[in-house]
């Protein structure tokens, strides 16, 4: 087996726990809405919101208003916050192997939707992001698949990210023909 050169993570479930139920809690306190209903309006307009076609702000201002409830500049601050934490409780044991691969002078990236404020609020939460060398957090414009035709590195013939499925966390080919590329125009 030749030696692995760069590892590719997912965030969300990977390098992330499952999500945060007192955050989603605060979410649907602040929107006055019950968890079904906010998981209907969240996932809803969620591709958009990754995709880059809504911003932080806007995706909330788009589920409050489906929820009845427009929130205000104090509820949006508090929505951003919350929405960063349902996703950032830590999957250590990743964590750890990624900055294990790191030190090993081993190439690490992240290829996960998320949009600009969750890039953010990811990055400022966890300082070792810096080390990532390979990195394509968000404003890819590709949702669902990963963006290797958008990175500006070499891709080798054969290249296995590290996803989430229903069978656990695996090593998953990453199909460069696959990707669902979208436009912000």
């Amino acid at each position: 087996m030749p030696p692995i050169r760069a590892v590719l993570f997912d965030f969300g479930l990977v390098l992330s726990g499952p999500p945060d139920p007192v955050a989603r809690g605060r979410m649907e306190t602040i929107l006055n809405t019950t968890h079904p209903e906010l998981r209907e309006a969240y996932w809803r307009h969620r591709e958009d919101y990754d995709l880059g076609v809504l911003s932080g702000v806007r995706f909330w201002r788009t589920v409050g208003a489906e929820l009845g409830h427009l929130p205000s500049d104090e509820e949006l601050a508090q929505l951003l916050e919350a929405d960063v934490d349902l996703w950032t409780q830590p999957n250590q044991p990743m964590i750890d192997w990624a900055t294990a691969l790191q030190s090993a002078d081993v190439t690490t990236g992240i290829l996960s939707n998320m949009g600009d404020a969750m890039e953010g609020g990811i990055r400022a939460r966890f300082p070792w992001l810096a080390l990532v060398r390979l990195s394509a957090l968000g404003n890819v414009q590709i949702a669902r698949k990963f963006p290797c035709r958008r990175l500006a590195v070499r891709i080798p013939e054969r290249l296995f990210a590290v996803r989430k499925n229903s069978r656990g966390v695996r090593f998953m080919p990453i199909s460069l023909l696959s990707a669902k590329v979208h436009s912000r125009s």
